[in-house]
């Protein structure tokens, strides 16, 4: 077991005698999506729409998470290998590789996303609650080491983490919604509207593209599940019910406040202390997850250093990165996530279900250096995608499709793949 901790499977496939059941693999998940750039979607939909939008919008966009994210889910349990294992095969050795960099650098960015969020809501708590003043760096640093910790054990520290984290972080989201159900305030407020209503398909969008990482790197949470029917069953339930309701419920308690600041919005409502530990477990349990998920990237790129070496890296790339104020890109780079990412997912679901028996451990050494057909099938998603970005986001708005650009990158990648894929192209 003491291998598993420390080489956690990162280049092989998992033992089933590790597999997980229902109940851990939703914890892990649950604690993946409870971070403070959630909680600061849900208040920012919930002000700036209403909750029948915001509940709408949610649920569309859960949904279209869902269907990458089961997707990628069965193909991590049926194939028990990470993400980037996994692109080994649709990309080629060579070409997974450039597609790991790419979602490393991704998670590099979400980490220095959180940890900033971190600091900024840490400090401001601190001088609230204590009137404690300590300079913006110094809880960089605490924050970075703290959710470097875990993930370099590797998943059952991630998985005892997420057991004990999930239930306090419920309660304590649910601790300001019952108090706004007590009041009586429900029924007014969900009449309200905001002056410039954000549409029920602009909110999927934001709502799928900012998490549309998530979606496609779920074979490195559900490779461990004990079935496929397992891995399936939470990352649906994960995605389509709790992650909208999140969202909503989170939006209620904005929309009670007038306040999009999530932090802001738990002192008015006398929950400092609350506050505090969400803001402490949810960053913590979510950055976790991204530097697991990065660890396991690397790996694949650097074949000779061990995976607890490679997330400790992470981990100090990541606080760099928050150190150099990622935050005030935080919507762009939703938006950037949405149209690099999406189309990766298509190409691996799509060329999986058409080329299933290739995708085995043993083949490996038989598949070739560069899939081109992938790669192209790849920026062509992504060019797809940025010519029905609006240009309000920094597209091009060209012509609409779907009026979500992240869902147009995947069909569109994920088309090419199905009209050109040969079953033979994968070995030499």
């Amino acid at each position: 077991m003491n291998e598993v901790i420390t080489s956690d499977y990162s280049r092989e496939p998992v033992n089933k005698k590790d597999g997980r059941g229902f109940i851990s693999l939703i914890a892990v998940f649950i604690a993946f999506t409870v971070c403070i750039s959630s909680l600061i979607l849900g208040t920012q939909l919930g002000v700036n729409s209403s909750i029948e939008n915001v509940l709408y919008g949610s649920i569309l966009g859960g949904l279209l998470l869902s269907l990458i994210g089961v997707s990628t889910a069965y193909i991590g349990s049926d194939t028990g290998l990470s993400t980037a294992m996994i692109s080994s095969f649709t990309f080629g050795k060579n070409g997974s590789k450039l597609v790991s960099l790419i979602l490393v650098i991704t998670l590099f960015g979400w980490f220095g996303v959180q940890t900033e969020f971190f600091a900024d809501s840490l400090n401001n708590l601190m001088i609230q609650l204590f009137d404690i003043h300590l300079p913006h760096l110094g809880y960089i640093v605490f924050g970075g080491v703290l959710m470097s910790s875990t993930a370099i054990i590797g998943f059952k520290a991630l998985e005892k983490l997420s057991l004990v984290a999930v239930p306090l972080l419920i309660i304590l989201i649910l601790i300001p919604f019952i108090s706004v159900i007590n009041g009586g305030h429900l029924s007014s407020l969900l009449e309200y509207r905001a002056e410039d209503v954000m549409s029920v398909l602009d909110i999927a969008a934001l709502v799928a593209g900012g998490f549309i990482v998530g979606a496609v790197i779920m074979p490195d949470i559900m490779r461990y599940a004990k079935t496929n029917k397992t891995s399936c069953l939470a990352t649906f339930c994960g995605f389509s019910i709790f992650y909208p309701l999140l969202l909503a419920i989170v939006g209620v308690v904005a929309i009670f406040v007038n306040e999009s600041d999530v932090i802001k919005m738990f002192l008015l409502l006398g929950l400092g202390v609350p506050a505090l530990i969400v803001l402490i477990v949810a960053s913590w349990t979510t950055n976790d997850s991204n530097l697991y998920s990065s660890s396991l990237g690397l790996s694949v790129i650097f074949t000779k250093t061990s995976k607890s070496v490679l997330a400790a890296i992470a981990g100090a790339i990541g606080t760099i990165v928050a150190a150099m104020g990622i935050l005030n890109y935080f919507i762009p780079w939703l938006i950037f996530l949405g149209l690099v990412i999406s189309p990766i997912g298509g190409v691996i679901i799509v060329d999986y279900f058409m080329n299933k028996k290739n995708y085995e451990f043993e083949k490996l050494s038989s598949v070739k250096n560069w899939r081109k057909r992938s790669i192209i099938a790849w920026v062509v998603g992504v060019l797809f995608g940025i010519m029905t970005t609006p240009a309000s986001n920094h597209g091009l708005e060209l012509f609409e499709v779907t009026g979500i650009s992240s869902l147009d990158g995947i069909l569109c990648s994920a088309i090419l793949v199905f009209c050109t894929t040969n079953r033979k192209l994968i070995l030499k």
